[in-house]
């Protein structure tokens, strides 16, 4: 439910739909072997030869790298301009002679098909565009897509049957896209998205987006050719160093740059993105490292350590600030909920030593009818916190869901599972001010402890130098 409103969170859905399944395998049959750094690859599942043939692609061409670009989104406002996509081609094209660009889309994509065309002609040659846009079923599809060394695209399922087969990928993340939560998954795979949400984004509305002017077809190839070198460098050149070299610096800050990795079983598990454009961390970041934490501790059954990727060097003080008034804040939500959690567990006793939730003495109706009464008091206290301190928003989403999904039909099954609900809040909000304390304790000033002797100069007449 959180995922789905406008509360951000660093935990991938995947992670959170397979649980239960990978529970079982792991109960059954024991923990995953660690595959390191290593893909997932599936590559050999679609083999089809003969009509990769038909649509132009020749069976055993190893001397060419194929680059995927798939044009559309699963939205309007998630999809980047054809233009865009042509100039970021030439780039690609002009400069790295052994590459081949494959086009990829549904029918519906066709007209954007023709601009890219449209643009890039006279600029590279045409014979290093392979035009696939609305011929390729899904089988077809799939095939192009594992055959590739690259995907390039949106937020679209392209990304993650590229991520299933092994191939690499870029993702644009703009318009209403979460990288972190709905990105590629694996080992390697890089995501791209606009340094600051744009206004819309801001305001959480459908009006149009921004986002995707932020992020240039010069700071889009500078990312690919830096995602692509990784051989070479080996994550040891900063990301900035690539820029400079291609003449693109300025496009830097206007984007982030992140790369994803499988964290090991000690540490949880699931994918993270690692950024790689060190920026102070904004309160939205660290709200969404601490409702991912909180999702994990609700629906993955495991609770990883706290701040367990957060940074020191990117604590700021406006974050400290910040984080000091939800403070206060969050102490106030933490009462009302195990107010809420005692009333409710005094409407399941009560109600519990009664024979039928219809007759009853008038001074027990009477008593019950407070006690719902002071529940719907709560609940709008919550409400009103999560208008006044935007980062605890999430938890009043929750309420709403949480009362309105439970089960039971007798008035003690209710409260009971009413209780049930405020303690898991309570529970939520725990977490909360465990991660803001531990903020505010990583950043604070440390005691410097009676610094050791150590022998600076041998010939000194003493011997040792402190």
């Amino acid at each position: 439910a959180i995922v789905q409103g406008g509360v951000r969170q660093n935990i991938h859905l995947t992670d959170i739909l397979t649980t239960q399944l990978l529970t079982a395998l792991q109960l059954h049959l024991g923990d995953p072997a660690e595959a390191g750094d290593a893909p997932v690859s599936s590559k050999g599942f679609f083999q089809l030869e003969a009509t990769l043939g038909a649509l132009g692609i020749p069976s055993k061409d190893f001397s060419r790298k194929w680059v995927a670009i798939q044009l559309g989104a699963g939205l309007e406002k998630k999809t980047w301009s054809p233009l865009n996509w042509s100039e970021f081609a030439i780039y690609l094209l002009e400069r790295h002679p052994e590459t081949q660009i494959l086009l990829l889309g549904t029918k519906e994509e066709e007209t954007r098909a023709a601009e890219f065309l449209a643009h890039s002609e006279g600029m590279v040659d045409p014979t290093r565009i392979l035009n696939l846009v609305g011929k390729t079923d899904f089988d077809n599809w799939a095939a192009v897509i594992g055959r590739c060394q690259w995907l390039i695209a949106g937020d679209t399922a392209a990304v993650h049957l590229a991520s299933i087969l092994g191939t690499r990928v870029l993702n644009l993340s703009i318009g209403t896209s979460r990288g972190n939560e709905t990105g590629p998954y694996g080992n390697g795979h890089y995501v791209i998205l606009p340094a600051e949400a744009c206004a819309a984004c801001q305001e959480g509305n459908e009006k149009t987006h921004s986002c995707g002017d932020a992020i240039s077809p010069e700071s889009l190839y500078a990312a690919w050719c830096y995602a692509s070198n990784e051989w070479s460098h080996r994550r040891q050149t900063p990301l900035e160093q690539q820029f400079e070299r291609l003449g693109f610096a300025s496009e830097l800050p206007l984007i982030q740059l992140m790369r994803s990795r499988i964290r090991s079983t000690e540490q949880g598990g699931g994918v993270v993105y690692d950024p790689l454009i060190q920026r102070p961390l904004s309160m939205d970041e660290w709200l969404a490292q601490v409702v991912g934490h909180v999702a994990r501790a609700w629906y993955c059954g495991w609770t990883p350590p706290i701040g367990q990727e957060l940074e020191r060097s990117r604590i700021s003080p406006a974050l400290i600030r910040a984080l000091r008034e939800v403070d206060e804040a969050s102490g106030v939500l933490a009462k009302i909920c195990e107010e809420a959690k005692r009333t409710a567990q005094v409407i399941h006793t009560r109600s519990a030593r009664l024979k039928s939730d219809k007759l009853m003495p008038l001074r027990e109706r009477d008593e019950l009818r407070q006690l719902g009464r002071k529940l719907m008091e709560l609940e709008e206290l919550i409400e009103r916190l999560s208008q006044t301190q935007v980062p605890l928003r999430g938890f009043s989403m929750m309420t709403k869901v949480l009362m309105h999904n439970l089960r039971g039909e007798q008035l003690h099954e209710l409260g009971r599972e009413s209780a049930e609900s405020y303690a898991q809040l309570a529970h939520g909000v725990s977490i909360v001010r465990d991660w803001i304390k531990h903020t505010l304790e990583l950043v604070r000033p440390m005691s410097l402890e009676k610094a050791a002797v150590i022998p600076l100069n041998r010939n000194s007449q003493e011997g040792l130098i402190p």
